[in-house]
């Protein structure tokens, strides 16, 4: 048997530009230290071989911080590494990878598919880099596994959910016509839908291990791999580990009837009731509410305080249909606005809103300055 620790897309020295500098710095230091939890792992696990399917670094330059990170990381494990550089840090010959490396690391350099071999475990890896950020053609069609005596593995950076793709388009027929035992993928980073099985060859995207915003919710980590049995037997094994410090997630509360913060707040606590200081959270409130309540979002955010990083969107609609028979000027300002709380344009339907609570909060006597 070989154990396989496969990860990628880590995106080390990402910018996270929606941050504050401070929170950003935070971010990328996370993100290292994920990394190093990873090797750390693949130390203490005993695993025989690590893949990086592409995009380790967010770009091909990083600091001089990280690169000594990755090589002093990758020289203290005790098995082979093998490297396909992705779009984001390609093999151009003027960044990291231009760079030396420990003995045990292999870097595919170029966009042709080449083989290294791994004599020690019977293992055969394929793989290629980009040389640039796009690569238009697959450069595993028409290839195949040379030696069925070894296992065999591809290695690639490629997207399975275009056939025009300008990142390395691969199909699933291609995976199963090349023959590997294993296809250890990276560029999807929420890749658990493009996983499965190519004839004899089982195939996954590692996806990123850690998110980086909420376009990558929930727990995030790598594969476990594990291959057993000779020539005609092998039987591939996975298993997802998380590695995540933090984890994105992107809730939808809904609020309907709800006349007060009180309601709101309980509403949202409800909703997570198991989300923690390692969460980042994005909540948004839908329904028809009271037309007077304004969403407080520091009010939110006090309500959870075990969740440290809060984004509250308010998407709520006010109900009108008190409106509709009252004489009064509180009911006459409520019709005139309410063509325009219908309108198709989302920036209107939300200056009425604003314009409808206000109006009304003025109309009770509230204070707005």
């Amino acid at each position: 048997m070989i154990k396989i620790l496969h990860t990628g897309d880590v995106h080390l020295d990402s910018p996270f530009s929606g941050m504050s500098a401070e929170a950003a710095a935070a971010r990328r230091r996370e993100l290292r230290e994920t990394f190093s939890d990873m090797m750390a792992y693949a130390r203490s696990a005993s695993v025989d071989l690590v893949l990086i399917a592409g995009d380790l670094l967010d770009r091909r330059f990083a600091t001089g911080e990280t690169v000594q990170l990755i090589k002093d990381e990758l020289s203290a494990l005790d098995c082979p590494v093998v490297i396909s550089p992705g779009n984001h840090d390609p093999a151009d010959g003027k960044g990291i990878w231009n760079s030396t490396f420990p003995g045990n690391v292999h870097i595919f350099t170029e966009e042709t598919l080449s083989r290294i071999s791994i004599d020690t475990l019977g293992v055969d890896v394929y793989g290629y880099a980009f040389t640039s950020g796009e690569l238009t053609s697959s450069p595993v069609a028409g290839e195949f596994a040379h030696d069925k005596s070894k296992i065999n593995i591809l290695l690639c950076h490629a997207d399975m959910t275009s056939p025009v793709s300008v990142a390395a388009p691969l199909s699933k027929a291609q995976i199963e016509s090349f023959g590997a035992d294993y296809t250890a993928l990276g560029h999807i980073h929420n890749g658990e839908a493009y996983s499965g099985i190519a004839g004899d060859c089982v195939y996954a995207y590692c996806g990123c291990p850690e998110g980086r915003d909420f376009g990558e919710c929930g727990v995030k980590g790598a594969i476990i791999c594990e291959i057993n049995g000779g020539v005609g037997e092998r039987r591939v094994t996975l298993s997802r580990k998380p590695f995540c410090r933090k984890r994105y997630e992107d809730i939808t509360v809904p609020v309907d009837g709800a006349v007060s913060m009180a309601e709101v707040c309980r509403a949202a606590k409800d909703a997570c009731m198991l989300m923690d200081e390692r969460t980042i959270l994005r909540i948004t409130f839908t329904g028809t509410v009271d037309p007077e309540l304004v969403i407080e979002s520091g009010t939110v955010e006090a309500a959870i305080p075990t969740v440290p990083s809060v984004t509250v969107r308010d998407r709520t609609s006010p109900s009108l249909s008190f409106s509709v028979d009252d004489p009064t000027v509180r009911g006459e300002f409520c019709r005139l606005l309410a063509p325009l709380l219908g309108s198709a344009d989302p920036a209107e339907r939300e200056t009425a809103v604003t314009a409808l609570r206000m109006g009304l909060s003025s109309l009770s006597g509230n204070d707005l300055s």
